[in-house]
């Protein structure tokens, strides 16, 4: 089991989310902070077959998140060049 930790990064626009994560890799986002950031949805490939993604929104340098990065490949670039899935 890996270790749970919480960040609390602050988008450009001033929303702050709190997130769930782990040292596992994984990360989500739940549907009401998805719509309270006004995100688009995507459909992308996962283990299970196809599943909702989500790109981060640009984060305040100041109180950001370590890039997110694709197990098994390399980084996409997200809006405004973060890193996302």
């Amino acid at each position: 089991m890996a270790d749970r930790f919480f960040v609390e990064p602050i988008t450009t626009r001033g929303a702050r989310l709190l997130l769930y994560t782990d040292t596992g890799g994984r990360l989500f986002l739940t549907r009401s902070a998805v719509e309270r950031l006004g995100l688009p949805t995507e459909q992308i490939a996962g283990d299970e077959g196809l599943a909702e993604g989500v790109r981060l929104p640009p984060f305040k340098p100041e109180a950001s998140i370590p890039p997110v990065t694709v197990l098994g490949g390399a980084p996409r670039r997200g809006l405004e060049g973060q890193e996302s899935l």
